[in-house]
């Protein structure tokens, strides 16, 4: 992979965009309203296994409460594949057919939302794309290069210590038991 610098970063057009002022990136920028399909993630009071869950909205009752998938229940592929689903007509029926996306169905109470962040779905999943750019066979090798590294310098410790300690310069060396 070659270095970053400045011509990395003018060949490659997401590296662009992540670079660039917010303000001038329309496309990054995101209503900041709740509706069915928005990707929030927000503090939850009520908590008992997720304090900061990320949710696709499938429906909200404000001052009531809010229900949808908690993406934090869900593996990479699943999420990519339920992020290119979603729209302003997301709803539990879209999910329903799929019980291991189901299982991550949740309902929060409105008085347990605090601090809502909400995130561009189409920008999520161009960095998602990127996460995985990375061929499998690279990082494979990358990680046994590693490892023959580790084994050099732990072999060569190792060697260090087992080697006698020789005699200093001005120590005499006594045969004892002639």
């Amino acid at each position: 992979m070659p270095p970053f610098n400045q011509e990395t970063q003018q060949d490659d057009p997401v590296l662009q965009e992540l670079f660039q002022p917010v303000n001038t990136q329309p496309e990054i920028a995101v209503n900041q309203t709740i509706s069915k399909g928005s990707l929030v993630m927000f503090q939850y009071s009520f908590w008992i296994h997720d304090p900061t869950p990320l949710v696709v909205v499938t429906d909200f009752a404000p001052g009531h409460r809010m229900r949808g998938v908690n993406l934090h229940y869900l593996t990479f592929p699943y999420v990519k594949n339920l992020l290119t689903r979603v729209s302003a007509a997301f709803s539990y029926q879209t999910i329903k057919g799929d019980a291991y996306i189901n299982s991550s169905f949740r309902t929060y109470k409105w008085a347990g939302i605090q601090r809502v962040k909400i995130f561009n779905t189409k920008f999520v999943l161009q960095m998602m794309s990127i996460a995985r750019t990375f061929d499998p066979y690279q990082i494979r090798a990358i990680r046994q290069s590693v490892e023959q590294q580790l084994q050099q310098q732990i072999i060569g410790k190792a060697q260090e210590t087992v080697e006698p300690p020789s005699p200093q310069p001005n120590q005499q060396i006594t045969n004892q038991g002639q």
